[in-house]
């Protein structure tokens, strides 16, 4: 009930920083006036409440006027709240004497004395919404109070209105300014939704909202009271998510077409087809017996009024709907077979005009399909592969059906298999999948017919020894280029078990025709290289695969979303030790699943993304992308919900909050497999102990973990899970383990981890130190924090005092960016003396560059005692001399 009344009652006010800033220069300049103009919705009113808000705080008394439709022929009925009554029932019953001097004059006196009344010796603030409905009248007093210099007015014009002559003060650059209103951008809408749901919103519904509000606030509004009432806006752990599609309700619906319904019949019907086939071009519209220059005029109307947009494309003009709502009303409201006629006269149009691009193709297959419901199957099929490619994959399911209900296909089967798997309908492409790999005999449709399928029961239902089975006995039956594909698919399954030996035997075994491999091949062997520790090969590997996308970039296996190559290039840079621009690779795969709209793709993104950010110490930003994994995979999707899930309880597990991590963990248990490919079920196990309190048990399941790892060939992971036991405090055990993986491995973040190890065994303070200023750079926030803490205690003990606070000073700056994090490696009671008001008054001037002469005549000191506090500071904040004040002053800002 609370976040339905957030979304009823008035918003809160988000972004326009730039506007604000426009109109507080505004106030203070020679300006008189603003005009906020845009399309319907965007928010002008809202923003000219803000304006008056900001006035008012700035001492400026205010006022809103509102002009109420069909009132605009009652002269001044909207300055009500200025005029006295008795003046204005004496204009209204004598209309004649409008433009009577004496009553204008006394009109004029009137009004001023009201206005002055309200503010007094400065401006009065004016906001009046919507001042094109503004009678004429009313108009030339604001012109007459603007020119008198007695007011400030804000106002209002959507797009398609005229600004009204009678006000000459708008018309002038000198007087007024004019702020042209866009709809949010995509974060100010994002920010704007979490904060009207009071929750985290998981990122495809972010993005399904924004396509269908396109920022326009009045169908936000709309679409979510609609969504809530429906439960189809639901909060799920803690993140808001959208099951289904959105639905205008009958108040939108109402809007939108009292909208349309202006634009008039003959704007209708290309509106209509625009609704139905966009994006059109002028030529391509199928209207029958419309003259081309009428169209035209038509066209540039819509234009005018906001309803239709013109963009240039390929040097081709191209019509669509101005905003997508628009469309959905007018689809809901047409007839089924006005929309049928419509599809089929509109594919004939294309065809008559030779249809030469070659989406073109996919036009016409899917107007014919759904005005008929039946089309030529070959023409059905290279429409639903141009539609794969483009990861539309509602209209490969569509097309495919539709080549199904004409014939047997194989490759018809497993499109649709793909189309359903890839929407979340895992059991219903089950049966495709069955009929694609019976029907296909041999060739490269087999061959991604048994990939279709082993991913399927590995990845959906986590059934990972039948997927084995079936590759194997694929790989028995064929040979050449889809023998090596199939390796590749074997390669795959290996290395996500965790089996990183028997990946690479396989890879080496069945090399690829194409020296640069394949998408899946490049998956299995990047992946397993960088887990094997050899980060050295896995860059030349990935090297070698983007050289081979650019000259194929349209080529890639069913199930392979393109973002995997970030999801790559992010392995490897993390095993580098640049976990920064490992999150940034990886946000543009979660970027591009979300833009395809592709679940599967996005729910394993976001997975990998956590593990960067538990890396990095971001432990709340992690539990949030995991939580919207597991909303995303709530029936489907099981492998990326268990890699989620167990990330959850190492986040917990290193916030200190033990029962949410044993929480975490038995859900993911409760997932096969428990192989652990990554290391991340080990950990969370040992986490979660450590949480508890049960340091000792922790560190033997790691130690364990770890030599079961080693014999995997899981080198990287094994390392990861020592290193841990060294975070734990226990680093004696995993000194010589680490060194001897450290020497079979180029991985960068293996010789860091081992170096710490072998400096926190042996307490060396210089060491922990480089190793705080290594994990640092490297974005490990949270292991720098803990390394920083390890060389303040060995600094201490050694009784280098200063070296020791400029360590904890380095901990608790690190500590501050790790969001709540409590590990035994991070202080409990460790303070970082603070400076008293003095001191900082001292640090800040020297900061800014004074010597201390000129700090002492600042502050009527001596230089001495500029010095002392000098000394003091230094000490306090563990720095040798006034160079390194800037850093650690602005940490403490």
């Amino acid at each position: 009930m609370t976040v339905q009344r957030n979304v009823a009652d008035a918003w809160p006010f988000t972004g326009r920083a730039a506007e604000l800033d426009l109109f507080r220069h505004s106030l203070e300049s020679n300006l008189c006036a603003i005009l906020i103009h845009g399309t319907q919705g965007v928010g002008k009113t809202r923003l000219g409440e803000e304006f008056l808000s900001v006035a008012k705080a700035a001492g400026f008394s205010t006022l809103r006027l509102d002009s109420i439709p069909g009132n605009s022929h009652i002269p001044l009925s909207p300055l009500s709240p200025l005029v006295p009554h008795e003046l204005v029932a004496g204009i209204v019953t004598s209309p004649e004497d409008i433009g009577a001097g004496l009553h204008m004059l006394e009109l004029f006196k009137q009004v001023k004395l009201s206005v002055q009344k309200i503010s007094g010796s400065t401006r009065l603030v004016i906001l009046v919404d919507d001042l094109h409905r503004l009678d004429q009248l009313s108009l030339v007093v604001l012109s007459q109070l603007l020119d008198g210099g007695l007011i400030f007015l804000v106002s209002t014009v959507p797009q398609g209105e005229p600004v009204p002559d009678a006000v000459p003060a708008l018309w002038s650059r000198d007087r007024s300014m004019r702020v042209d209103l866009h709809p949010l951008d995509e974060a100010e809408f994002q920010s704007l939704l979490v904060r009207l749901l009071d929750g985290p919103v998981g990122e495809m519904t972010v993005d399904q909202i924004w396509r269908a509000c396109q920022g326009n606030l009045t169908y936000l509004r709309e679409l979510l009271v609609v969504s809530l009432q429906k439960r189809k806006l639901f909060d799920q752990d803690g993140m808001w998510l959208l099951a289904g599609h959105l639905e205008p309700g009958d108040s939108l619906t109402d809007l939108v077409k009292n909208r349309l319904q202006e634009a008039g019949q003959e704007a209708q019907e290309v509106l209509d087809r625009l609704a139905l086939c966009e994006p059109l071009g002028v030529d391509e519209l199928a209207i029958e017996g419309r003259d081309r220059h009428l169209l035209i005029q038509t066209i540039e109307r819509l234009e005018r009024s906001g309803l239709l947009c013109v963009a240039v494309a390929d040097r081709r003009h191209q019509l669509r709907l101005s905003h997508p709502m628009h469309g959905n009303v007018i689809r809901s409201l047409m007839q089924p077979d006005t929309t049928k006629a419509i599809l089929a006269q509109q594919a004939t149009r294309l065809e008559s005009l030779g249809a030469r691009r070659s989406e073109d193709v996919l036009r016409i297959a899917t107007w014919r399909l759904e005005a008929s419901g039946t089309a030529d199957p070959a023409l059905l099929l290279r429409a639903a592969r141009l539609a794969r490619l483009e990861f539309d994959f509602p209209s490969v399911e569509r097309l495919a059906r539709g080549i199904l209900r004409t014939e047997e296909n194989v490759e018809g089967a497993l499109l649709l298999a793909e189309a359903l798997t890839s929407q979340g309908l895992v059991d219903a492409a089950g049966e495709s999948l069955a009929a694609a790999a019976t029907g296909a005999a041999t060739g490269a449709v087999k061959t991604q017919a048994v990939l279709a399928a082993s991913y399927g029961l590995y990845w959906e239902l986590l059934e990972l020894e039948a997927s084995d089975v079936k590759l194997a006995e694929a790989f028995a039956s064929l040979s050449g280029r889809e023998q090596a594909e199939i390796a590749a698919g074997q390669a795959t399954n290996q290395f996500f078990s965790g089996r990183i030996g028997e990946a690479l035997r396989t890879l080496a075994a069945t090399p690829h025709p194409n020296p640069a491999g394949s998408p899946l091949r490049t998956l299995a062997d990047v992946g397993a290289h960088c887990v094997h520790g050899d980060v050295a090969k896995a860059q030349a590997l990935l090297d070698a695969s983007e050289s081979y996308r650019r000259a194929q970039p349209k080529s890639f296996v069913f199930f392979l979303h393109p973002g995997t190559d970030y999801l790559l290039n992010a392995y490897v840079l993390a095993e580098s030790g640049d976990l920064e621009q490992a999150c940034a690779a990886l946000r543009k795969s979660v970027t591009a699943a979300i833009t395809d709209h592709v679940p599967y793709a996005l729910a394993t993104f976001e997975a990998f993304l956590g593990h960067l950010l538990l890396q990095r110490g971001r432990l709340r930003a992690a539990v949030r992308w995991y939580r919207d994994v597991v909303g995303l995979a709530q029936r489907h999707h099981q492998a990326p919900k268990r890699m989620a899930l167990t990330g959850m309880a190492v986040a917990y597990g290193q916030l200190g909050d033990a029962d949410s991590a044993r929480q975490r963990l038995r859900e993911a248990e409760l997932l096969q497999p428990t192989v652990d490919w990554d290391g991340l079920n080990a950990k969370a196990h040992a986490w979660t102990r450590a949480a508890s309190g049960d340091i000792d048990t922790a560190v033997a399941h790691l130690r364990a973990e770890a030599g079961k790892a080693c014999d995997r060939g899981q080198l990287a992971v094994a390392a990861a899970l020592l290193h841990d036991m060294v975070r734990l405090g226990d680093p004696e055990p995993a000194v010589d383990e680490l060194a001897a993986l450290a020497a079979r491995c180029n991985s960068p973040m293996v010789h860091a981890r081992a170096a710490h190890a072998s400096a926190a065994a042996n307490g060396d303070p210089a060491a922990l130190s480089d190793a705080a200023a290594w994990f640092e750079e490297a974005g490990a926030l949270l292991v720098a924090a803990e390394a920083a803490t390890q060389a303040c205690t060995a600094y201490r003990t050694s009784g280098q005092e200063r070296r020791a606070t400029a360590e904890a000073n380095r901990a608790a700056r690190l500590i501050s960016r790790c969001e709540g994090a409590s590990t035994p490696g991070i202080p409990r009671s460790e303070t970082v003396a603070s400076l008293t008001g003095r001191e900082r008054e001292v640090a800040e001037l020297v900061r800014s560059g004074l010597t201390s002469a000129e700090a002492a005549a600042k502050l009527h000191l001596s230089v001495r005692t500029i010095n002392n506090h000098l000394q003091k500071v230094y000490g306090k904040l563990g720095i040798a001399g006034r160079g390194e004040l800037g850093a650690v002053l602005t940490w403490q800002d």
